[in-house]
């Protein structure tokens, strides 16, 4: 009987380590690439919200159905989004913006005199491509990437349009007390 089980151990403890090794690899991995897909996340928001800031600055709130106010408001929102870009890494790199709206980003001023007539909107996609990954690439040779969406909506704090348009910039709340120590 001992003559059976001799060998057995080493056989078994190669087995377990390449078993372990592998799921350390893979955590690795889905790790990596979630915190990627979380810094993409991150910079579509600041890239959404920094176009919409740029909105509200052009007036287009005020004024969604002038063509010159949102010439101005996509020029700017446009400049406001590739400075946000260079400011927000995802995995090391400058955050980028992917194709998978076009045009990146996307704007929508609304039709006046419909449902969708007021508030003007901003859609940034944002992503990297050719992540780091040091374990997947055994299983596949195709680069990883990561993308993320967000959408910013502008508010019209006026209801209607006003000449010159309303574009308030900053509202203080007033119900919210200040508790600083």
């Amino acid at each position: 009987q001992n003559q059976r089980q001799k060998g057995v151990t080493l056989p078994l403890m190669v087995f377990s380590i390449v078993v372990v090794l592998a799921m350390a690899a893979l955590a690795i991995d889905v790790a990596t690439l979630y915190l990627a897909r979380s810094e993409a996340q991150r910079a579509a928001d600041a890239a959404a919200l920094a176009a919409a800031k740029a909105f509200i600055v052009a007036g287009v709130t005020s004024d969604p159905g002038g063509p010159s106010s949102q010439t101005v408001a996509v020029v700017l929102a446009q400049q406001q989004v590739n400075a946000v870009l260079l400011q927000n890494n995802v995995a090391g790199r400058p955050a980028q913006l992917v194709g998978s709206v076009t045009p990146n980003p996307s704007f929508n001023f609304g039709t006046p005199g419909t449902t969708n007539q007021g508030n003007p909107s901003v859609t940034v996609v944002v992503g990297q491509t050719g992540l780091p990954t040091f374990f997947s690439r055994i299983w596949s040779h195709a680069p990883n990437s990561v993308s993320a969406t967000a959408t910013a909506e502008v508010y019209n704090p006026s209801g209607t349009s006003a000449v010159p348009p309303v574009s308030s910039q900053c509202v203080k709340p007033f119900i919210i007390p200040n508790q600083d120590p």
